[in-house]
């Protein structure tokens, strides 16, 4: 691992010291709006979460437990990554391998949504930056995005799409790495 990568551990995803460390950053979940310059700096102090929300945090647990066991991958969990690269950038991953080679991503949409991704191709535009910012972020070559619902009726209620780096992504994080430094 890079000296250039710093983990946040022990730190709960949605507290007060959570919204803290990422404070006044871009993070990975709004990479797109960077691409597309319509960026904002994360401001949020709290979670404004409904129903969604919660249930959200519900299922991701629950398909970390099945990634694991299915993958017989052991994950940690840290909080927030970042690194000194992209000092106004960061990313908060919902795992990382033992050996930190292999980020995890988990998106629970509704099951409309859900069943449209089968693909890379599928994977929503917006999906895609997260997960290829969040490699560039953690420098880490391997990402498994992790769709799961509990509520898909066609036994695809969970599916892993592996994002691996090669040059059609390179190009991307390129493009993440110019616009950040614009927005320093």
């Amino acid at each position: 691992m890079s000296q250039q990568v710093k983990y946040y551990w022990g730190i709960e995803q949605g507290s007060a010291e959570w919204f803290a460390i990422r404070a006044d950053l871009y993070t990975a979940s709004n990479f797109l709006a960077v691409l597309k310059g319509r960026a904002k700096k994360n401001t949020a102090k709290s979670s404004h979460g409904g129903f969604w929300a919660e249930r959200g945090k519900i299922l991701e647990a629950q398909a970390s437990i099945l990634y694991q066991r299915i993958t017989g991958i052991e994950l940690d969990f840290p909080a927030f990554i970042t690194n000194k690269l992209y000092p106004n950038a960061g990313y908060s991953p919902d795992g990382v391998n033992k050996n930190k080679t292999r980020l995890v991503e988990i998106k629970c949409f509704k099951r409309e949504k859900h069943q449209s991704i089968n693909t890379i191709e599928d994977i929503p535009a917006e999906v895609i930056a997260q997960c290829l910012g969040g490699m560039m972020i953690a420098e880490i070559d391997t990402i498994d995005l992790v769709l799961y619902n509990p509520d898909d009726t066609a036994k695809n209620a969970f599916k892993i799409i592996t994002l691996t780096t090669n040059k059609k992504i390179k190009k991307i994080q390129d493009n993440i790495k110019n616009k950040l430094k614009e927005l320093e």
